[in-house]
């Protein structure tokens, strides 16, 4: 979001969301919804495979070629998202690395519970492998 406002391409219209645990069924649904919203929307980015695998199969029942028409992203690297049809274009986090932090903070807040907890952003990286579906 911050990136499409530094660009002067925030639309909060482009925004789907429900309050839902992320789904094969509720990427279908989503992708639907904005599909009746915004029938120009070019390019997906789902925050799990799961959602983003629904997105597929959603546009694949509507007859919307990927990526031709529609780029789908997707985030975790599931074990699917290799095999989908199309692959599907992700966002690989490092779980080793996330978790290593995790329990770096919650040491430390053991050792010293009296201790301003620490504050701020880990910049963890990330992979972004780019497959068939953008």
């Amino acid at each position: 979001c911050e990136v499409m406002q530094q660009a002067g391409l925030f639309d909060e219209g482009l925004i789907v969301w429900q309050d839902a645990p992320p789904s094969i069924h509720l990427g279908s649904r989503l992708i639907r919804r904005l599909i009746e919203q915004r029938p120009d929307v070019d390019g997906v980015l789902c925050h799990s495979d799961d959602l983003a695998l629904g997105v597929i199969f959603e546009c694949q029942r509507l007859g919307i070629a990927i990526p031709a028409r529609l780029s789908v992203v997707g985030f975790g690297d599931l074990s699917f998202s290799a095999a989908a049809n199309p692959s599907l274009t992700t966002i690989r986090p490092p779980g080793d690395l996330i978790g290593k932090e995790a329990a770096r903070l919650i040491i430390a807040r053991i050792a010293h519970p009296d201790a301003e907890p620490e504050r701020g952003v880990i910049d963890t990286r990330f992979t972004l492998l780019h497959r068939q579906s953008s």
